[in-house]
């Protein structure tokens, strides 16, 4: 299972990234990194069974306990 999700990410990023390199759109490609290897990692992280929390409950927290906000 992790070598699929290898060979996808592999195949997405040959055939986004020359483009943007050949277009010279160097912070595009630095966000489009940092997008990608979060969503590497969590495919990584999925294929070996690893329960992964959540977004909605830390931004639930956040608005909750640190920011006060009640949205009823």
């Amino acid at each position: 299972m992790i070598f699929l999700t290898l060979v996808a990410f592999l195949m997405i990023a040959f055939a986004d990234v020359p483009e943007l390199i050949g277009k010279k759109q160097w912070r595009e490609l630095s966000v489009y990194s940092l997008f990608f290897l979060a969503a590497l990692t969590m495919g990584i992280l999925l294929s070996f069974g690893v329960e992964i929390p959540s977004p909605i409950a830390g931004a639930q927290y956040i608005i909750k306990e640190i920011l006060h906000l009640n949205y009823q």
